[in-house]
């Protein structure tokens, strides 16, 4: 079987759908069958030991500002790429890639599966009330009836999908998963980080103003640093507000508390959820971060905002602590956390053994062997 990966990038350092993706892939290859990536964002790690074929695109950057423009554009190329890979399976990520996708299968003839790792209301709303609602209605409509099968990575992401008339039938929650090969640091091996150990928060996402919650984030830390003058603040990730963000955390005179990292590779990462004190996800909105289930097999408490797919994974008070989306509520969950020491080893081991329960490599085998049955 060959499938054609279709979403913006591939590259594991940009966030947790290019790390679902590059798993997804070394599952699929070890299955015998061969991945195509299509991408048009440049990453910043090369991937080249990464068993697939990868085939970037060129993103005209007037098409890429252009929502429909763009979608006809992306067609026209994943009609080339599968025409020239003879791909067997279209499997798009999240709900643009998918239009784009099911356009072009209808030239195709071939199915696609659609994974959705967030709602797409988000999205479809914004251009629900603009002048190109009927379009956008017409499109919605077109996906409803044409997608083979797909995945939604949660069950709140599946409610949402209904939500807009998806048939049930033709979905699956298959909930994200840690790699059991994700690079775990051993006390032996010495891996430099910026930071000292046990002195800091982690935070691993892009960085946006928007869903992600960066700037709630910052607004909690810097709450908190007030009360523990040597604690800092690590926050991994790259994303198109990242300048703004930085520019925020220097008005407020936490530079030298705040510490950005991008590009880590899985090693550093590993090292970094190893020794931090907890981590903490300030999201507004969330599909199932993989993040947190990174963290949680690191065995370090979580605390993370009660949105979305999270309470799937997090059960308060048990396995880590979930809060609502608001500074005040993360920082007094930050001082729970660093005031008790018993609390913190319990949600970390409970957390750990949460994720080998539950969210294991058996999720992406369950994901593989669902796009073979799509593609007979």
């Amino acid at each position: 079987m060959r499938v054609l990966e279709v979403y913006r990038s591939f590259d594991p350092s940009l966030g947790g759908v290019e790390r679902h993706i590059t798993d997804l892939c070394y599952c699929l290859a070890r299955r015998g069958h061969i991945a195509v990536i299509l991408y048009w964002v440049a990453g910043l790690q090369s991937n080249e030991n990464l068993p697939v074929l990868k085939h970037h695109i060129p993103m005209p950057e007037l098409v890429n500002k252009l929502r429909y423009l763009k979608m006809l554009y992306l067609a026209t190329m994943i009609i080339t790429t599968t025409r020239r890979y003879n791909i067997d399976l279209i499997h798009a990520h999240d709900y643009s890639c998918l239009i784009a996708s099911m356009l072009a299968s209808r030239i195709c003839r071939i199915p696609v599966v659609a994974t959705f790792h967030l709602p797409p209301q988000r999205e479809i709303n914004r251009w629900m009330n603009s002048p190109f609602r009927l379009l956008e209605k017409f499109l919605l409509e077109f996906a409803k009836r044409k997608v083979s099968r797909g995945i939604c990575v949660s069950k709140y992401t599946f409610d949402r999908i209904l939500e807009l008339g998806f048939t049930p039938v033709n979905f699956r929650v298959i909930h994200n998963w840690v790699s059991l090969t994700f690079a775990r640091a051993q006390p032996t091996v010495d891996v430099p980080i910026p930071v000292q150990k046990n002195t800091y928060l982690l935070s691993v996402g892009r960085l946006e103003m928007g869903h992600k919650g960066s700037m709630i984030l910052i607004d909690a830390f810097r709450k908190t640093s007030k009360r523990i003058a040597d604690l800092k603040l690590v926050m991994v990730g790259t994303g198109p507000h990242a300048d703004v963000i930085k520019a925020y955390v220097g008005s407020k005179g936490l530079d030298d508390k705040i510490l950005f990292l991008k590009g880590l590779d899985d090693r550093t990462l590993s090292v970094l959820y190893e020794n931090c004190l907890a981590f903490v996800l300030a999201s507004t909105i969330e599909g199932l971060p993989l993040a947190i289930l990174e963290a949680m097999r690191h065995g370090r408490p979580v605390i993370a905002t009660n949105v979305g797919g999270i309470p799937e994974v997090i059960n308060d008070q048990k396995n880590g602590l979930l809060v609502p989306a608001n500074s005040s509520a993360i920082a007094d969950a930050i001082m729970k956390i660093l005031s008790d020491h018993d609390l913190a080893e319990r949600l970390g081991h409970e957390g750990a053994e949460e994720v080998y329960r539950r969210f294991s490599q058996a999720n992406c085998e369950l994901a593989a062997s669902f796009l073979e049955k799509c593609a007979i």
